[in-house]
């Protein structure tokens, strides 16, 4: 009997700490941008479906031709480069100070050959933030 509610207590415990950690984990909020290279991405999908389809002599072929088309390809600074700002907008538009501050930083390493593309994805919400939302994208246009 003692044995039972000694267990009982210490899984009792071990639940307390595991709820406490994975809400102090959820709890933590990162500053800062996520940086994604998006060609290497859509090449590994590109390349996953291309083994799927392709006999297992001729992938191994495409495999080494890519291979060797990416020790050669030489990244120059004059090829433009696409930068993708997400912006998840709620209604109290509480992304907008966010949206301006990745916007400040994407302009300040842009050149003028590169181009600057903004997923919205917005449902409406208070006058003033959107407006502010807005004139962070003129800043972009303008530029």
């Amino acid at each position: 009997m003692f044995l039972l509610k000694t267990l009982t207590i210490l899984v009792a415990i071990v639940v307390i700490i595991g709820a406490v950690t994975l809400a102090s984990k959820k709890a933590v909020h990162h500053d800062g941008l996520e940086i994604e290279d998006l060609n290497k991405r859509y090449r590994m999908m590109a390349n996953a479906v291309k083994q799927a389809v392709m006999k297992k002599e001729a992938w191994k072929k495409e495999a080494k031709a890519e291979k060797i088309r990416a020790k050669g390809d030489d990244r120059s600074d004059t090829k433009p480069i696409a930068f993708v700002i997400d912006f998840k907008g709620d209604l109290k538009a509480s992304a907008a100070a966010s949206l301006r501050e990745e916007v400040s930083t994407v302009l300040e390493v842009a050149r003028p050959d590169d181009k600057v593309v903004v997923r919205l994805e917005n449902y409406g919400g208070v006058v003033h933030e959107h407006g502010l939302a807005a004139s962070q994208l003129s800043r972009v246009r303008e530029r």
